[in-house]
């Protein structure tokens, strides 16, 4: 069911205290004893199993009362039908309790207390129905809202605790706990939360005791209380907040709930030792796990090194906590270990269980590929392994590593849109995004073409064992590399080595590719200054039936091979219509150009020039400035429009005037646009009889007169 429909007390007043991973970081809770899945999940996944259940494929993708009661109709299936309608009419009530923004009148809230009392009996009536638990479930809610929780503590303890195992008795029974927790039996309502894995719950009821002296008098009342494991989760993944925003200075990744000080870690340890020579605990892992991981917290590395390997030889009753102190092991030796065979070696066995884990913890039907796993290899990858090996002088596992990261979720991905049978009319190539896409991106030629060199070697039984796991996970498409190594070259404006790698790419590949709308419906070759190339909107996003015949990209670099051929020995006229031929092809291509495409895989508006590519518009402005006396007045007037159009820098600024309460616009005389400007009004000057249409009407002119000529 949705997650608005009210199952507990303390989710009325729960403070929003979870720490929560903002996209684009890396620093990922390690610590973790509870779960797999968050109790609001588990119920709304098992709820969904029962109306999938009851309504076949007609089932939507979310609880939907009047489709249900539609589909109850059609089989003639009246209590349903009834219960709907009761449940309906409670889940507005319960909505309506829940907004904040319109206080109810004195006549709305009788009206709903009377709606809940009507619903309450009507449960009450069914209980001896087939649907016995859906009606019981209805009561106890009902109870709830009208806060007669004495109620909902008999019917539980006389009737309720003896019904079969469902997914509905185990939502009375959290009732039942908000029940005894507003009876003051705080401890046996906080021992269901823990059981059940109601963390919500548990960080309402202990928000003010997570902390070494609430964690020491929850052990010393009970050395194994349900609660202990989610008190230190939650102790670790604070002291993690305080270390992670140390080393990142300041970088909010998560909300901070409780500042752990160097203070409480070394409390914590001490509690730990005691606890551990105590012997009452029946999971020694989970503190020796814990001990270790507020060791490296503390830079304690060698210490925190030796605590985790004896965590992971000890026993523990809750099967997650092995599995968290061999996650620990992972992390911890990866971060002091050197880029060695050794390394290598414990990587393979270890990252092999790592993805095995991930395929555990993720349900069958499940259309998301994220868990603690796989967040737990996210943090792994970007602050152990890629930066370790990188410094070890081994590029290509560190490559190899971010490839896994970003390869495995797009194959899961792909492979639930062919389950669902998904045949969108926009097609989107996540190929050229995420973090293995921009590292190559981003990274200079020479380590793409030793990586491609690295992905094309044979994997024999000498191969090493983490060269084989990497192999058995990474993407091997040639194709990929050969298309990025290509338009990385095309950046260069090394055009032979762009030829080179771009006949490797056939054109049925191409027409995979994000940019092909664009491909599709212009070309490099129309005078910009003259013409832009506008796309609508509607237009630009990549369809199943649109194709390419030829690839631009391989075709523009041949072309600018045969036209820088030769030029320095053409005769001036001829080397003049070279020059601009060469203006147009630079600036279409260069990322103010119609034609960005070329040399890279999106647009902003706020693109400027990389670090890895030659400054192609000041190239433009070079030819143009060449060819300016190589013709007639029309020509010289078209090469000085053509030079005042490159945007290499403009040729005014703005500044806000506070006295004017509007910018001020400022010249920027020393630019080059400013130069090129000023050139072409003194042309015009000189010919204003013969001046051309299109730098009469230029509105761009126009402005910089008004702003110049006084």
């Amino acid at each position: 069911m949705k997650r608005f429909i009210v199952i507990s007390l303390l989710a009325l007043s729960a403070v929003n205290v979870f720490g929560c991973a903002i996209p684009g970081t890396h620093n990922y809770y390690l610590f973790s004893v509870c779960g797999p899945e968050d109790w609001q999940s588990s119920v709304d996944r098992r709820c969904t199993e029962n109306w999938k259940a009851y309504a076949g494929s007609k089932a939507p993708s979310w609880f939907d009362a009047e489709t249900y009661t539609a589909i109850a109709r059609g089989k003639g299936d009246a209590l349903m039908v009834s219960y709907l309608t009761h449940l309906s009419v409670y889940l507005e009530c319960a909505h309506d309790a829940r907004n904040t923004w319109d206080y109810p009148t004195k006549e709305q809230l009788a009206e709903r207390r009377q709606q809940l009392i009507d619903i309450r009996q009507y449960a009450l009536d069914q209980l001896q129905s087939r649907l016995r638990s859906q009606h019981a479930l209805l009561y106890m809610r009902c109870n709830m809202m009208l806060e007669q929780h004495h109620d909902n503590l008999v019917f539980w303890e006389q009737t309720a605790k003896n019904y079969i195992n469902s997914v509905y008795r185990d939502m009375m029974r959290n009732i039942y706990a908000g029940a005894l927790l507003k009876s003051g039996r705080n401890e046996e309502a906080s021992q269901i939360y823990a059981e059940q894995g109601d963390q919500q719950s548990l960080y309402t009821y202990y928000y003010r005791k997570r902390t070494v002296q609430g964690i020491r008098e929850e052990y010393e009342r009970n050395p194994n209380s349900a609660a202990l494991p989610f008190l230190l989760q939650d102790f670790a993944n604070n002291a993690q907040e305080a270390y992670d925003e140390q080393q990142d200075g300041n970088w909010p990744g998560k909300m901070f709930v409780h500042t752990v000080t160097a203070m409480e870690n070394r409390q914590m340890c001490m509690l730990a030792d005691r606890v551990l020579s105590d012997h009452k605990t029946l999971n020694p892992a989970l503190w020796m796990s814990l001990k270790a991981w507020l060791y490296y917290l503390s830079n304690n590395r060698l210490m925190a090194l030796q605590a985790i390997e004896r965590a992971v030889d000890l026993k523990s009753t809750l099967p997650r906590v092995a599995d968290n102190a061999r996650v620990l092991r992972l992390y911890i030796r990866s971060m002091q270990s050197p880029a060695n065979p050794a390394l290598d070696q414990f990587l393979a066995n270890e990252l092999e269980w790592l993805s095995t884990k991930a395929r555990e913890e993720r349900s069958a039907d499940s259309y998301f590929y994220d868990n603690h796993y796989t967040r737990a290899y996210d943090r792994l990858v970007h602050q152990a392994l890629v930066p370790r090996y990188t410094a070890a002088g081994r590029s290509n596992e560190a490559i190899a590593f971010l490839g896994v990261y970003d390869e495995q979720p797009k194959v899961y991905y792909q492979a639930q849109r062919k389950l669902q049978s998904r045949n969108d009319e926009y097609r989107w190539n996540n190929d050229y995004s995420g973090d293995f896409f921009y590292h190559l991106d981003t990274i200079p030629t020479a380590q793409v073409e030793q990586y491609l060199a690295y992905m094309q070697q044979p994997v024999t039984t000498e191969t090493s064992a983490l060269r084989r796991w990497l192999s058995s996970h990474i993407r091997h498409d040639a194709t990929f590399l050969h298309e990025l190594l290509g338009t990385k070259y095309l950046r260069l404006a090394q055009w032979q080595q762009a030829v080179a790698h771009l006949e490797e790419v056939p054109l049925s590949y191409i027409n995979t590719m994000n940019i092909v709308p664009f491909m599709a419906r212009r070309s490099y070759s129309v005078e910009p200054w003259l013409q832009r190339q506008r796309i609508k909107e509607e237009d630009q996003m990549p369809s199943a039936g649109l194709r390419v015949n030829e690839n631009q990209k391989l075709q523009f670099a041949r072309e600018m091979m045969q036209l820088e051929q030769g030029y320095d020995d053409l005769a001036p006229a001829t080397r003049g219509q070279r020059a601009y031929q060469l203006a147009i092809r630079y600036t279409q291509a260069s990322y103010a150009g119609d034609a960005w495409y070329l040399t890279r895989y999106g647009k902003s508006i706020m693109d400027t020039l990389r670090a890895d590519e030659v400054n192609m518009l000041a190239r433009a402005s070079e030819l143009l400035a060449t060819a300016v006396d190589q013709g007639d007045s029309k020509w010289k007037e078209k090469m000085l429009f053509a030079r005042a159009f490159l945007p290499i820098d403009s040729w005014y600024s703005e500044e806000w005037n506070n006295q004017r309460v509007d910018n001020d616009t400022i010249l920027q005389r020393s630019s080059h646009q400013y130069k090129a400007l000023q050139q072409l009004i003194d042309f015009t000057h000189k010919n204003n009889a013969s001046t051309s249409e299109y730098v009469s009407r230029c509105d761009v002119l126009r402005q910089f007169i008004r702003h110049t000529q006084h």
